[in-house]
């Protein structure tokens, strides 16, 4: 209740603030402070955050730019994949490709049109990193290179797919799972 309270005298002041601002500058004048707020504002570094959680979350997750030894050898996978010619049979169980209409595709355009970007990928792969769940559920596997993120965030957790059958981790390189199974074969066993 307290603290309702104050963020309504908070909001109020602000508005008051506000209007008080607009008539002593110009529009020029104020636009210039409003730039100068948004570029020395210390928000957005996570202060002013009220959520432990949040800002922790912000400050060693979101912020982290550390390149991790498995980045290089995933996007390498990533870089194979792209390359990659083989035609294979897919069997989508979600809503379909609305790019590829047939249940056979050529991997590389897999890998150009359904394959989490890097940058999400390797933010997953600092969820998972930092948080250490002992379970991960992904549906929608693809080629697997963000389960691979997912399974080298936690060598220790296990990685579950929507695969029907076990062995469809164990397709040869290239096809669906491809990059995952090396970082699923020794925990699936």
């Amino acid at each position: 209740m307290e603290e309702e309270i104050v963020e309504h005298y908070t909001f109020l002041f602000l508005i008051f603030h506000f209007l008080f601002l607009i008539t002593l500058f110009s529009k020029f004048q104020l636009a210039k402070k409003f730039l100068h707020y948004y570029l020395t504002a210390s928000n957005g570094k996570g202060h002013g955050v009220h959520s432990p959680f949040v800002f922790e979350f912000i400050n060693e997750v979101l912020k982290n730019k550390k390149e991790y030894e498995c980045y290089s050898i995933i996007e390498k996978k990533r870089e194979q994949l792209l390359q990659n010619e083989e035609i294979i049979e897919v069997e989508d169980f979600g809503a379909g490709s609305a790019i590829m209409k047939s249940n056979k595709r050529v991997v590389k355009n897999i890998a150009a049109s359904s394959v989490k970007s890097k940058k999400f990928a390797q933010l997953l792969f600092r969820i998972v990193q930092h948080y250490k769940p002992a379970a991960i559920l992904e549906l929608g596997t693809s080629l697997g290179i963000t389960t691979a993120y997912l399974a080298k965030g936690n060598e220790n957790g296990k990685v579950r797919t929507n695969r029907k059958r076990e062995h469809d981790l164990r397709h040869q390189e290239g096809a669906v799972c491809g990059v995952a199974k090396h970082q699923l074969e020794c925990r699936t066993r």
